[in-house]
């Protein structure tokens, strides 16, 4: 009943939106609404929020329970529970700014795509003791910083040291295993020459 009650007023806003359009009693209705679906335990979720198919059973019938926007705020993190099956599940929220392309080695031109430093991340991070949460912060902040001081290209040495920086700051482990990818570690000497300042490091802090 409570689901069916719901979706009455989901329509009702559908149809106060189609009346008045962008009129002021418009949003008077919407939010007199809002709050009496809150007052009776109910949520308006695909109006508000956006359904979403369920990545386990496929159904697009959800509702948010927790939004929670990231450190440096450009991006929104939202837990989700499927009305039909019940189970829980994360989404997020991004900026949709100008798009920023990476210059690579030899000139090569291609979009700036997060979802591929996240990749690295999750590989250099692999069995460490580092949740996804940390990573979507990492990722989020270098797509910040990215998006903050260039307005169209940025290179991909610049991109690929950001991100060892903030491995660094993260976990030495996996700011090792991402360097060797990344500066195409060869024999064990390269291995030394990369940890010999963070080494050289310690050993001040210890004292």
């Amino acid at each position: 009943m409570s689901e069916g009650l719901s979706r009455g007023f989901e329509w009702c806003i559908v149809i106060c939106h189609r009346l008045f359009g962008g009129a002021s009693i418009y949003w008077i209705w919407t939010i007199a609404l809002r709050r009496t679906l809150f007052r009776c335990g109910l949520y308006i979720n695909s109006y508000w929020t956006g359904e979403m198919k369920c990545p386990f059973c496929r159904v697009d019938n959800d509702r948010v329970i927790d939004s929670r926007s990231s450190q440096d705020g450009f991006s929104i993190r939202r837990r989700r529970e499927c009305l039909a099956c019940e189970r829980r599940y994360t989404t997020y929220e991004h900026l949709e700014a100008a798009p920023l392309k990476v210059v690579k080695k030899g000139g090569i031109r291609e979009p700036f795509q997060r979802d591929k430093i996240r990749r690295g991340l999750e590989q250099a991070c692999w069995k460490r003791p580092i949740s996804d949460h940390q990573i979507e912060a990492v990722v989020s902040a270098i797509e910040g910083e990215l998006f903050e001081m260039f307005e169209s290209e940025v290179d991909s040495r610049y991109v690929g040291e950001r991100v060892m920086e903030q491995l660094g700051k993260l976990d030495q482990v996996a700011y090792v295993r991402f360097a060797s990818v990344y500066r195409e570690f060869t024999d064990v000497r390269d291995f030394v020459d990369e940890l010999r300042p963070m080494l050289d490091t310690e050993k001040r802090k210890s004292r």
